[in-house]
């Protein structure tokens, strides 16, 4: 497939930038980069790899706003969306290079690695594709997603490798910016816990959490202690986002 658009959502992404352009550079016509005011050296090393780069900067308030001003930008028929820390593999790269377009198809998903520790465990990246027409648009603040018929979708081969373990502390900076998100999505909402509520969520839903984790995510394949110290760690965030919420409804 020719002529795509490449689209990144940035925020100081040193330390991935540059494997995840290097992974998209031979498949799109134009870079558009929607940066969240960046500290680091993400952009000069942005602009290195390539200089025709089109930066803008917009303040993230919610996932799905941000890359549909992404897409708005855009001037080609076909985005490549993916984020700063994944990087496309030479199998996905030919895949997507031998695409033949199909009238009834107008997105592509597939399989991504997330990185637990030292190992990558499959997921199916169905929900989100990341390469899609032009005029779709993605929904929800948070793990946003593009609504389309099942009919109108198909898998790529190859795999997304997504980096997304650096530390336990920069993990903890990521889940404070999504529990924020999450929080606020309650309070757009209008969802008016009370606070009995609140306390049974408190309860319920780090342990639903741990679960899908370790299980259906399969975080046990990264080994039993870290798959179980993992997903203890990722279903901690649902209390952060119900103390945010509180906090939020007070005010």
């Amino acid at each position: 497939m020719e002529n795509l658009s490449g689209i990144i959502l940035t925020k100081n992404n040193q330390r991935t930038i540059a494997s995840c352009l290097n992974s998209i550079t031979s498949l799109i016509k134009e870079l558009i980069i929607i940066d969240d005011f960046s500290t680091d050296s993400t952009l000069e090393i942005i602009k290195q790899i390539y200089p025709e780069v089109i930066i803008k900067q917009k303040k993230l308030e919610r996932f799905d706003e941000q890359r549909n001003y992404g897409i708005s930008l855009a001037n080609n028929n076909w985005i490549l969306m993916i984020d700063s820390d994944e990087v496309i593999t030479p199998e996905l790269a030919n895949s997507i290079k031998d695409i033949k377009e199909e009238k009834n198809i107008v997105a592509y998903w597939v399989v991504r690695m997330n990185q637990l520790f030292d190992k990558y465990i499959s997921e199916k990246h169905i929900h989100r594709p990341i390469l899609f027409k032009k005029e779709l648009r993605f929904s929800c603040p948070v793990h946003e997603i593009i609504k389309i018929d099942k009919n109108k979708k198909k898998k790529l081969a190859g795999t997304l490798k997504h980096e997304n373990w650096v530390s336990i502390s920069e993990n903890m900076k990521r889940m404070d910016d999504y529990s924020s998100l999450i929080a606020q999505k309650w309070i757009d909402q209008n969802r008016n816990y009370s606070n009995v509520t609140l306390f049974l969520f408190a309860i319920a839903l780090p342990i639903r959490y741990f679960f899908i984790c370790l299980f259906k995510k399969k975080f046990y394949k990264a080994g039993l202690f870290n798959g179980i110290f993992y997903s203890f760690f990722e279903s901690y965030w649902w209390l952060a986002v119900i103390f945010k919420y509180k906090e939020k409804q007070k005010k």
